[in-house]
């Protein structure tokens, strides 16, 4: 077992490389690559500048077609 997993009654839990907590190393909270899971957990993963960044790239195509649209 690693520094970053524990075994608690809820089962295998996982630190978060970002916030510290521990949370339950299951898809629900750790996005999965090859079967394991990735740093840091999905909530922290979607606060990162670079995530935040690339959708609101995503989202800006849809609301210039809308103003398009609409205009």
């Amino acid at each position: 077992m690693s520094k970053w997993t524990q075994i608690t009654e809820l089962g295998q839990e996982r630190l978060c490389s970002k916030c510290n907590d521990w949370w339950p190393d299951d898809p629900e909270f750790f996005y999965q690559s090859n079967g394991k899971s990735r740093q840091p957990c999905k909530a922290c993963y979607e606060q990162l500048p670079s995530v935040i960044r690339k959708r609101a790239k995503q989202r800006k195509p849809d609301s210039a077609k809308r103003w398009i649209y609409e205009h």
